[in-house]
């Protein structure tokens, strides 16, 4: 699975979702730029890449789970 439903301590408001792989990260951050979704990063290193969607998170969520 590329995308994966996750937490992280203090960001509550919108959606968290982690990709374990760059290659994933990727393709799924060039589909949300591409999308209106409006991707934040909130980490990234050995355990993957952990972002929020600020925008279209129907839409983000069609696509991807």
């Amino acid at each position: 699975m590329k995308v994966m439903k996750t937490t992280y301590p203090g960001w509550n408001q919108y959606p968290v979702y982690l990709c374990n792989k760059t290659d994933d990260w990727y393709e799924v951050s060039s589909w949300m730029h591409k999308n209106s979704c409006e991707p934040f990063l909130l980490s990234s290193g050995s355990g993957g890449y952990i972002f929020q969607i600020r925008k279209n998170i129907e839409w983000f969520i069609l696509k991807w789970q």
